[in-house]
């Protein structure tokens, strides 16, 4: 799918993991989305509506833009994925 106004594509899956979250995993599970704010998958429409539905359906899930970064921001962004996940982590009592 081409978005005239942002100039990017986007495409939907075919069995999107969206649809079975709840029945998979824990809803008391902390989730961590990270997108990159130049990423081409952010641009798919529906991102944070599925993030946003999750968490109205009680899922413990959150959603990031991360700066300065596209589709591989572990590569575009190192020190920000390292921050993001360290405050996720330590955080959410997982480590901490």
């Amino acid at each position: 799918m081409f978005d005239p106004e942002t100039k990017k594509v986007g495409l939907y899956g075919r069995r999107p993991l969206v649809d079975r979250m709840n029945m998979l995993l824990p809803m008391d599970l902390p989730i961590k989305v990270v997108y990159g704010d130049n990423d081409w998958l952010h641009s798919s429409p529906g991102c944070e509506d599925a993030v946003d539905m999750l968490k109205n359906n009680g899922m413990n899930i959150d959603m990031e833009i991360m700066k300065n970064a596209g589709h591989h921001l572990y590569l575009d962004n190192p020190n920000g994925v390292h921050a993001s996940l360290n405050q996720f982590l330590c955080g959410s009592g997982t480590l901490g």
